[in-house]
């Protein structure tokens, strides 16, 4: 019995000791013993007066992972050296390489405190980083070129803050809307990192709960979609009448995120061959009388819109081509505003929606809800 007590004594020091260790501030060396990296591409010497892991010229696609880390929630902080006009980041809650969380700077804003897109917040789902979906998960930032650049990441279970080279927040992240809860940690891009800490557990209380939509009560919104499945779609091709759904076409309801973001690209992965795939969502509206309302749409990367069996509206939100849409090729209400004919009694909206570019995604928003 004395032996029983004992065990159990010593089994609840050990995970007491375990939790308390868990919650210390952990300052990981940068030698190559902690790490994993695909190639040759990486060095770990003294740089600038710091222990740093350098991932030189044309390994920057490559993963510098660490081993043998589980992260959830806490405090991770390192030190990033930028020497190119790239991408250059931090990915966590890493469960593979198709699964995870990013953060991520773009070096192309350095001297350019204006720009306000230095530096992204994305989750990874299906192996598509959805960065085009989130234009408000991005911000400026005082990027510093040739030079050390302090970088904190405070990580709750639903929400992060950001710190960039400053003691105040320079984003807020009010959901992480990631697949992922914890996992391993990595840094990718051409440049030299230093400092890494962990400091699991410690993070403000509030990063808990979910923040604030201001849209969740904004009827104008459209948030009753219906889906058919992706079909491959022959690149170039344009839809006409004859891809219209059929009479017996199977639909299934997908739920809308944040903001009224109906996330193709979470509920559907992409094709392996990387093909453009294209879905129909459905929505119906019945109005008191035959009238016209404006309609703001956002979408990634085509759409053609059938009101009443009608082609009413088709256009392409294509990433740096001349017929990009305004946020920079993100999906946003700002993308474009369609006059929408309505009748008097039930009104069907067909849309098409074409992807094979980073995420799929549709958001759609009536300027003025008043009676339909």
């Amino acid at each position: 019995m004395k032996r029983i007590l004992l065990l159990i004594v010593l089994t609840t020091f050990t995970v007491q000791a375990q939790k308390k260790a868990s919650k210390k501030r952990i300052s990981i060396a940068m030698e190559k013993a902690n790490w994993e990296f695909p190639n040759d591409m990486v060095e770990y010497s003294t740089f600038e007066g710091q222990q740093a892991a350098i991932i030189k010229k044309g390994g920057g696609r490559g993963m510098l992972s660490l081993k043998d880390v589980d992260f959830s929630t806490g405090t991770l902080e390192y030190d990033v050296y930028l020497t190119d006009f790239s991408f250059i980041g931090i990915s966590f809650h890493r469960q593979n390489e198709t699964e995870g969380k990013w953060f991520y700077l773009r070096t192309h804003t350095i001297g350019k405190p204006h720009l306000g897109d230095a530096i992204q917040y994305c989750p990874t789902v299906k192996g598509v980083n959805l960065w085009n979906l989130y234009p408000q998960y991005q911000s400026a930032a005082v990027l510093k070129a040739n030079a050390w650049n302090h970088i904190k990441l405070e990580v709750g279970k639903e929400q992060m803050l950001i710190y960039v080279n400053d003691e105040s927040p320079t984003l807020l992240i009010p959901e992480l809307l990631g697949d992922s809860n914890s996992g391993g940690i990595a840094f990718n891009g051409e440049g030299m990192f230093a400092n890494l800490t962990l400091h699991h557990q410690k993070y403000p209380e509030n990063l808990d709960k979910v923040g604030w939509d201001a849209t969740t009560k904004n009827p104008r919104y459209i948030r009753d979609w219906q889906t058919t499945t992706p079909i491959l779609f022959e690149s170039g091709k344009d839809v006409t009448e004859e891809d219209l759904p059929k009479a017996d076409a199977a639909w299934s309801k997908i739920d809308t995120e944040r903001a009224g973001l109906v996330n193709l690209s979470r509920a559907f992965a992409p094709r392996e061959d990387g093909k453009r795939q294209l879905v129909w969502l459905k929505t119906t509206f019945t109005a008191n009388e035959n009238k016209t309302k404006k309609l703001d749409l956002g979408f990634t990367d085509e759409v053609w819109m059938y009101v009443n069996g009608q082609l009413l509206y088709l256009d392409k939100n294509y990433y740096r081509q001349p017929i990009m849409k305004a946020p920079n090729g993100r999906c946003s209400v700002e993308n474009s505003t369609v006059e929408v004919p309505l009748k008097k009694g039930e009104n069907e909206i067909l849309i098409a929606v074409g992807n094979d570019f980073f995420g799929w995604g549709l958001v759609a928003r009536w300027q003025n809800q008043g009676r339909l």
